[in-house]
């Protein structure tokens, strides 16, 4: 049955629905028709993965869809909360601006759109570097939420003026205000609240010194966000400022350890024809790499991995993340069917089944990139960009989650620099000074790097 808009929205609302998958399927050129049609998909989309932290891309789907709905007021509202999320502050202003002088915007609307001004002050608070400035942009934050909070009965602005005025210096004001939350988002809880009126529970008694009430909202809150990373980066960021001034215990800050961002790189399997082994075709090496990869996954909090899919230790890494339920980003360098042959078969009867491990673990990705759309046509040079593009997607994936980024690395260091190979991504990596962690899995032997911040390579 052919797909429709609302057919769409109802998939993407489902609980656990998973935006990337979803939005790679769906924008694309079989359903531009239906993205032509109704701004609503654009919307949507944008705000899931505005929430899932994928800000940028997010403000790239509003980009696009306000070349067809130019007139859309709440993909205009999207973009810039995309661009807030993304602390591009500046353009945020410029986009949010034009926005507020609007007549036609519904009260709803107005209200997030006021509320996004304050955000934006906000903001600029926590990156502050001394008192005055923190007091000025405590105050201009303020200001607009209490401003929201008048115009309506939302909880989400009447929270936010608390925050910023405890921030401000106003405590008596800031607990008035708290109380007030908490009498709105009952009411929105008992209406079928989501997990951002719980956040705002938590929020407001642990202005008002109620910590085992706030951290059991804050626990539902976490439970029923569905991993919506940005979301809770969103909360995090809030208990961090409110930090400042009044104690938040350990037990709440434990709930938003969003965890870190992990790109992979490893040898592949040797091709017959290499003179030296490095990593035979050996089902019992096989086994022993992808136990050693698993057992350096264990208990990690990896939200993100980065890898492409190669035979050898790219697929038997992105096997082991797919096991433990990491969401997985595969980059390759061009066309897939150009990669299996060149990468993953060498086109040989012999390694097909590489060929279908290749093929299922692409499927279960969350999401698939082609560094080009290019086929191979025998240019190395884009094995040498795929290891920048993956490099470069891991690094803004946990810069948009505010989380650190690691790689980890199967490296024979007796290996010559082979362009685009795995000792060129992990020299590129850590010319970066960024963490890393090497072994070389035929010796057993783990090897340790001298910097504090070294780095792994994706082919």
């Amino acid at each position: 049955m052919a797909a429709t808009v609302r057919g769409i929205l109802e998939e993407l609302g489902k609980k656990n629905a998973p935006v990337l998958p979803l939005f790679q399927k769906y924008h694309s050129e079989a359903y531009a028709h239906l993205w032509r049609r109704d701004p609503r998909l654009h919307q949507a989309f944008a705000k899931r993965l505005t929430g899932a932290g994928h800000p940028v891309r997010a403000f790239q789907l509003v980009q696009d869809g306000l070349k067809q709905h130019e007139d859309d007021l709440d993909l205009r509202y999207r973009g810039a909360l995309a661009l807030a999320r993304g602390r591009s502050f500046a353009r945020a202003e410029e986009f949010l601006g034009p926005l507020l002088k609007s007549r036609k915007l519904s009260l709803h609307l107005r209200i997030e759109a006021i509320c996004l001004a304050g955000r934006l002050h906000k903001d600029r608070y926590a990156l502050a570097t001394n008192d005055e400035e923190r007091s000025r942009h405590a105050r201009k934050s303020a200001a607009p939420y209490e401003r929201a909070h008048a115009l309506g009965k939302a909880s989400f602005p009447t929270i936010n003026a608390a925050t910023m005025n405890l921030l401000g210096g106003k405590e008596r004001r800031a607990r008035g205000f708290a109380q007030q939350a908490i009498e709105r988002a009952t009411v929105e809880l008992q209406a079928g609240g989501d997990h951002w009126i719980l956040a705002t529970l938590g929020e407001a008694h642990l202005i008002l010194g109620r910590a085992d009430e706030a951290l059991r909202y804050y626990r539902a809150a976490v439970k029923l966000s569905r991993g919506e990373f940005g979301d809770l980066r969103s909360m995090r960021d809030q208990l961090r400022l409110l930090k400042r001034r009044i104690p938040v215990s350990e037990q709440i800050e434990s709930l938003f350890q969003i965890g870190t961002v992990l790109v992979f790189s490893g040898h592949m399997i040797d091709h017959p024809s290499r003179p030296t082994p490095r990593f035979p075709a050996s089902l019992a090496l096989e086994k022993a790499v992808a136990a050693e990869i698993g057992a350096r996954l264990v208990n990690q909090n990896i939200a993100d991995a980065y890898c492409s899919l190669a035979c050898g230790s790219d697929i038997l890494f992105a096997e082991e993340a797919l096991r433990r339920r990491i969401r997985l980003h595969v980059v390759l360098p061009f066309d897939p069917e150009d990669f299996l042959r060149t990468s993953v078969t060498y086109g040989l009867e012999s390694m097909a089944k590489w060929g279908t491990r290749f093929k299922r673990a692409l499927s279960r990705a969350t999401e698939v990139y082609q560094a080009t759309q290019e086929q191979y046509l025998g240019d190395d040079m884009l094995f040498g960009f795929v290891n920048s593009v993956t490099q470069g997607l891991a690094l803004m994936r946990a810069s948009e989650l505010g989380v650190g980024v690691r790689a980890l690395v199967l490296h024979d260091p007796a290996s010559p620099r082979v362009f685009g190979g795995t000792r060129y991504f992990l020299d590129k990596w850590r010319a970066l000074e960024r963490p890393a962690e090497e072994w070389l899995p035929k010796r057993r032997r783990f090897v340790a790097s001298e910097s504090s911040c070294r780095c792994c390579s994706p082919t």
